[in-house]
């Protein structure tokens, strides 16, 4: 395995193992080593806001200071951390004069850190960077390289991988291609999918990130800047997996409860702790902004503008969801009405999980051993009284949804191989057999479902001989249809969070 080994005078020595793994405030302290900021300006700026993490900060910042780009500047931007951040970041200060460290005397929160980095950068393309992730060491030259060459393209970023606390990949995130369409409603409708935000970390050009609001203090804030950005020009996304983002138990989206806004908005920026947020309002209010700003033709914003009345049925749930949550900073009639709706939700799910669960009792022996998909059952093993494991998972933990069926069936057949012998889909998961076409087909052709109904589905990993006669005829050609026992039944599709309703026309 090829390492690359970096030494600097007076810290330790680490290695760097990225090759063989496959608005706002001011600023309220002076930087340290402003010093070092020389008079030739960069052609690439990074920005790298962090808030206490000295588990990962020095090998995201090793990643970016061997790049083979070697044009940029670094601006990290502490938001008070009370670990070693702080220690760790000056010592690279010091060594290197491409690296700018800036401490803020309190903590401004998330947002206003991040677009603080961006107000400090002095290149033409800039890049946001976390303090868990990763760039290998091709990352900037290719990037620089598609932005120079198509001057039309507002942003460049390569496949993502994501990796575990121990740097090792689990997961490769499959390519989004309409992204790169020359017709700005095409980009834009990838753009609402929300099915992944990786583009966010590639390299984008400063005068495009100008004309939009960077981001906001609100959950979510990352998928308007990438809808805008759509419209503004084209995306190039690079062929090659140069990007490493780490799952770990301490990320914020771990850390911090975002199923409550009001609540995670501190996160965001502690300045709105208290007052009344409504997320997907806010997100409805910044596309509708994005296309009526944008320099596109009158038929492209018509394009656009009628993708918006889907988006709203899609996100119906969380719009009406905002507006009853926010009921709970009135008066006890608007309390008592916020935690109403979350008894409904609350009872509905469990009320599922209880009649799920004693159907996998049903199809299932307690020496068994069941996946489960989706990250909403692992958990739950008292109620299943089974062994169980999340599919996908890594260590024991849920890593979200496969990136394509090709993941999807080789993660089955890895896990049916070390001992699991049922798979089951319950009701929140039940878009996967929907959406993952292939991974349906899979498991119908090479697999005996125990139980179907309406709320559950559960396939038997260790039948394969059970219908070799309709493998070699007619089951070849198998059509996947919906898991519904009734044609007219809801059918549901996956959207950024997990799952959501809609009805199908017949």
């Amino acid at each position: 395995m090829r390492r690359q080994r970096l030494s600097r005078p007076g810290c330790s020595t680490r290695r760097c193992h990225l090759e063989s793994i496959g608005g706002c405030p001011p600023i309220a302290s002076a930087a340290f080593g402003s010093a070092n900021v020389t008079k030739t300006v960069p052609k690439v700026s990074i920005g790298l806001p962090v808030f206490n993490g000295q588990n990962y900060i020095a090998e995201a910042i090793e990643s970016l200071l061997d790049q083979s780009f070697r044009n940029f500047e670094l601006i990290i931007s502490d938001n008070s951390s009370n670990d070693a951040t702080a220690s760790i970041c000056t010592e690279y200060a010091r060594h290197d004069r491409r690296v700018r460290y800036i401490r803020n005397a309190e903590n401004i929160g998330a947002a206003p850190n991040y677009n603080q980095v961006f107000t400090l950068a002095r290149g033409m393309y800039f890049k946001w960077a976390a303090h868990d992730d990763m760039c290998r060491r091709g990352f900037l030259q290719r990037c620089v390289a598609a932005l120079d060459g198509e001057p039309r393209a507002v942003l460049a970023y390569p496949l993502t991988a994501t990796i575990d606390y121990r740097g090792e990949i689990i997961k490769q995130w499959s390519a989004r291609p309409a992204l790169g369409a020359m017709q700005p409603s095409t980009r834009f409708r990838e753009a609402l999918r929300e099915v992944e935000t990786h583009p966010i970390w590639g390299l984008m050009r400063v005068d495009a990130l100008r004309r939009t609001p960077l981001f906001g203090s609100y959950p979510a804030h990352d998928l308007p800047l990438l809808a805008e950005l759509s419209l503004l020009g084209r995306f190039i996304e690079i062929p090659e997996i140069l990007f490493l983002q780490r799952e770990h138990r301490q990320r914020s989206v771990r850390v911090y409860d975002f199923r409550n806004p009001h609540r995670a908005v501190v996160w965001y920026d502690p300045r709105r702790a208290g007052k009344l947020i409504f997320p997907r309002w806010r997100i409805l209010k910044e596309y509708l902004a994005a296309i009526r700003r944008t320099p596109i033709s009158t038929v492209e914003r018509l394009h656009c503008l009628a993708l918006m009345p889907r988006w709203m049925r899609d996100n119906v749930d969380k719009l009406s969801g905002d507006l009853v949550r926010a009921t709970e900073r009135l008066p006890a009639i608007g309390r008592f009405t916020a935690r109403i709706y979350d008894w409904i939700w609350n009872t509905m799910d469990r009320r599922h999980w209880r009649r799920a669960a004693a159907e996998i009792r049903q199809s299932t022996a307690s020496e068994d051993i069941v996946l489960l998909a989706d990250n909403c059952w692992f958990g739950y093993e008292s109620l299943i009284g089974r062994r169980t494991f999340p599919f996908l998972e890594k260590d024991g933990q849920f890593f979200g949804v496969p990136a394509n069926d090709g993941v999807a069936i080789e993660e089955l057949e890895r896990m049916r191989r070390v001992g699991a012998t049922y798979v089951a889909f319950a009701w929140p998961a039940l878009w996967w057999l929907n959406h993952y076409t292939e991974l349906h087909r899979h498991l119908r052709v090479q697999y005996r479902p125990v139980f179907e109904n309406k709320r559950l589905v559960v396939f038997d990993l260790h039948s394969t001989e059970w219908n070799q006669d309709r493998r070699a005829g007619q089951r070849r050609a198998l059509p996947v249809s919906p898991v519904r026992s009734k044609p007219q039944a809801d059918v549901l599709h996956p959207d950024s969070t997990g799952y959501r309703r809609c009805h199908r026309n017949q």
